[in-house]
């Protein structure tokens, strides 16, 4: 019996390899984050400043995580009361406040009503 063939069967067919952000993928930033199947290459500074949690996790011992394509920081986080995966899209929205401090889609809505 050939196991590896038998794994393969096991592979969902919606399994596909992650792809780079076309908007937040910067060449100089040093924190590599997956959401969904979306590649986010950001600065890790930007986090440790607007949040403790991040700071708290990266004077962690050097970790492999985050560092790479290859080993992305996997943020599969559930909001709350709705229990809902924050999407791509919201981290999208919430990397637009961060970079911005003026959302393109908050600009794209009050021209909408214009």
């Amino acid at each position: 019996m050939d196991l590896a063939a038998g794994m393969e069967e096991n592979v969902p067919a919606s399994a596909s390899a992650p792809t780079q952000s076309i908007e937040r993928y910067a060449d100089d930033g040093d924190l590599v984050l997956q959401v969904d199947s979306t590649i986010y290459k950001v600065h890790r500074s930007l986090f440790c400043m607007h949040s403790e949690v991040f700071a708290g996790i990266f004077t962690l011992p050097s970790q492999l995580e985050g560092s790479s394509n290859e080993h992305p920081m996997k943020l599969e986080i559930v909001t709350f009361p709705e229990n809902q995966p924050v999407s791509s899209q919201d981290i999208d929205y919430l990397l637009d406040w961060l970079y911005n401090k003026c959302p393109t889609y908050l600009v794209k809505m009050l021209l909408a009503v214009l």
